[in-house]
């Protein structure tokens, strides 16, 4: 009963979701990216932040008795839990065979936004047990864990570099029980790889997530199992394959949060999201940062339907929110419409010089560009830029934000000299603001080689364009979209230049995004190999 209880924990033969951070920058697996550690980062500090309501916990109850319903001894655990769950015992539930565990982990796994909002009360309490009950000396534990070929491949291109897993984590101090739950490699598909995590774990260096020896709080109390926090991020330190026994193992050290190169970004990125703000308001703005728009549009719908009318400032932030989310679904109408309202109760409530005026100002030129009205664009822009140098003078990243918008538009209207004009101020700033690897300077050397690409300057729109796509590959999630445009256009100057080679490299990389994150996308797929094919007959 012991073991079956630890293996249930241990997982072995699911995914074990993680993410790694390459500060080099050197070519990463399909399945992991900086963007992504990044991301999960962001997304695990913002849920430990979110104070929850009772009235959350009884949408959650509400949730599961639907989802369980023709399942009676579930819901029989279910009134338990919603009758006896204190904060003091939330590792004796993680550690109990229930549907609370279950959700959890497979929430995570997938992340489901709208199960693990709800579920954050649970994650915040687990995190202040472990923290409570935080071991106290230096300890090495282990972990067996099937995992794919692809996955270790990143592991082994990974070695110094940090790793986040994005769940709790189950270890054991007895390094037989592991391997043992491991199996026999002659059990295993050809995709799958036997793997022994070896961890030591230090609580004297600062910064680490908590980890706790569980056994006395547990459910099965004569387990010797250590609980790791979800998010904590490890150094792998080596990787040896020992042929014997068909079994690799991967030596990793418990590190702090306190990197240099992951700080930087981290802290910048919560900046941007205003991730000190502990609300719903951090929350939408960080689901619609990493991508999540239905989600994000969805948690600022449920804010504005619980705030006061007179709130005007909070009514505005989420009618602005909404406005840029529509924009990036390409409902231009829709987000005019947000930003015309957020841009009415500006005008109502602020000074002329109030920096939220002037970004609605900026906002509305956005749509406007986007719908093709240029001019007024332009005349929107003009108008945030003066309240921005007003009340901030000229040395500001909003200020960046104007002219970069600005030469966009110049640029559509092929005044190429006043949009690379407008984009090497906005540069400027940007390098001034900004963490090397923040996606909006990538984005502004995408800008300047775009025009120098109109200019007929290839050596200096290649130069940009491969400065850009160095800071998204430290900086976006996996397959992201803005990755594969990136690389069509590099592939795009290569040809140009009559590089064919180096054409097909980067059209060929950028088909295998398209595929794996628009299997739908046949025209655009096809048209790519069209391009592959008909260079290939050239260099031959």
């Amino acid at each position: 009963m012991e073991i079956l209880s630890y293996q249930y924990r241990n997982n072995i033969d699911e995914v074990l979701p993680f993410s790694v951070f390459n500060s080099n920058n050197s070519e990463q697996s399909t399945t992991e990216l900086n963007g992504q550690f990044i991301n999960s980062q962001l997304l695990i500090n913002c849920l430990l932040s979110l104070k929850s309501t009772s009235e959350e916990f009884d949408e959650l109850i509400t949730l599961v008795r639907n989802e369980y319903k023709n399942n009676r001894p579930v819901l029989e655990l279910i009134r338990e839990f919603e009758q006896e769950y204190t904060r003091e015992r939330a590792i004796w539930w993680y550690t109990r065979d229930s549907f609370l565990y279950r959700m959890l982990n497979k929430a995570l796994r997938v992340q489901n936004i709208d199960l693990l909002y709800l579920l954050r009360f649970f994650i915040q309490d687990l995190c202040q047990q472990l923290d409570e009950y935080q071991y106290s000396s230096s300890i090495r534990v282990y972990r067996g864990q099937l995992i794919l070929n692809d996955e270790l491949n990143t592991l082994r291109n990974s070695i110094g570099e940090p790793v986040s897993m994005n769940t709790f984590l189950s270890t054991s101090v007895d390094r037989d029980l592991a391997l043992f739950f491991l199996g026999s490699s002659e059990e295993l598909d050809n995709d799958l790889q036997r793997v022994l995590f070896e961890i030591d774990a230090n609580p004297q260096i600062n910064g680490t997530k908590p980890f706790a020896d569980i056994t006395r709080h547990s459910f099965m109390m004569d387990e010797q199992e250590v609980l790791f926090m979800l998010g904590a991020i490890f150094r792998i330190n080596t990787i040896r394959h020992i042929e014997d026994d068909q079994i690799w193992i991967v030596h990793m050290t418990l590190c702090n949060h306190n990197d240099q190169d992951l700080k930087s970004v981290i802290e910048q990125l919560e900046y941007d999201v205003e991730a000190d703000d502990k609300s719903l308001f951090s929350f939408g703005a960080l689901l619609h940062r990493i991508g999540k728009l239905n989600e994000s549009e969805k948690y600022f719908h449920r804010l504005l339907s619980i705030l006061p009318e007179n709130d005007s400032k909070a009514i505005y932030s989420c009618y602005h929110n909404l406005g840029m989310i529509a924009m990036d679904q390409e409902d231009y109408d829709l987000s005019l419409h947000w930003h015309q309202k957020s841009l009415e109760i500006m005008i109502n409530i602020s000074e002329s010089d109030d920096l939220d005026l002037a970004d609605s100002y900026n906002c509305i030129g956005c749509v406007c560009d986007c719908k093709k009205d240029y001019e007024r664009a332009i005349e929107f822009y003009k108008k945030a830029l003066m309240i921005f140098e007003r009340s901030l003078g000229e040395d500001n990243r909003d200020i960046a934000l104007c002219f970069n918008n600005m030469g966009i538009t110049y640029g559509k209207e092929n005044k190429l000299l006043e949009a690379l004009d407008c984009h090497q101020k906005a540069l400027a700033l940007y390098n001034k603001h900004l963490v090397p690897c923040h996606p909006d300077l990538g984005q502004s050397h995408k800008n300047i080689a775009v025009i120098y690409c109109q200019l007929g300057n290839y050596d200096l729109a290649l130069e940009h364009y491969l400065r850009t796509l160095n800071i998204y590959e430290k900086s976006l999630p996996p397959h992201c979209p803005d990755i594969a445009r990136l690389l069509l256009d590099i592939g795009d100057v290569y040809m140009r230049i009559h590089k064919f080679q180096q054409a097909i490299s980067y059209y060929e990389k950028a088909a295998i995004i398209f595929r794996k994150t628009f299997p739908s996308a046949n025209e655009m797929i096809n048209r790519i190999d069209e391009r592959i094919q008909q260079l290939s007959l050239l260099i031959r």
